[in-house]
């Protein structure tokens, strides 16, 4: 079968604000073979050990879903511990294209780092790993 290469990708950098909406940060998978496929692998995403106050999902709810960019969303299964989320059977794209997957994460409101923070998700592709695209998560600003 294909190989693939994995690395931050999609939007340049996530910024959240605790309360506020939610980000997408994210990989870029990249078919290195220009003739094999690449079959469908499992995905897991992991929040940073820190915790940061991150969520999966948007302030209206939790989400586990995938976000796979021209294609369909794939829906996960949470960890017991609540701190990553896996997908089975993920489509990649084909040999020497990219597929730029995501999913959704917004910040407690009860969560004030005081200072910006930076973090990142952590994605598993198959056996391949990366971290997201920078999150930085900004100070709440008080009304």
């Amino acid at each position: 079968m294909g190989k693939f290469r994995v690395e931050p990708g999609g939007s340049e950098a996530v910024e959240l604000t605790p309360g506020e909406s939610a980000g997408l940060p994210g990989v870029r998978v990249l078919g290195v073979s220009s003739s094999e496929p690449l079959k469908p692998q499992r995905v897991t995403v992991a929040l940073p050990p820190e915790g940061f106050g991150l969520r999966w999902g948007t302030a209206s709810g939790p989400e586990y879903v995938l976000v796979v960019a021209g294609g369909s969303p794939y829906v996960g299964q949470l960890s017991m511990d609540g701190q990553s989320i896996a997908f089975e059977d993920v489509a990649l794209a084909a040999p020497g294209e990219e597929t730029l997957l995501s999913v959704p994460v917004w910040v407690g409101w009860e969560y004030n780092p005081g200072n910006p923070v930076s973090t990142f998700l952590q994605f598993a592709v198959g056996d391949q790993t990366s971290r997201s695209t920078t999150i930085t998560i900004k100070e709440a600003v008080e009304e």
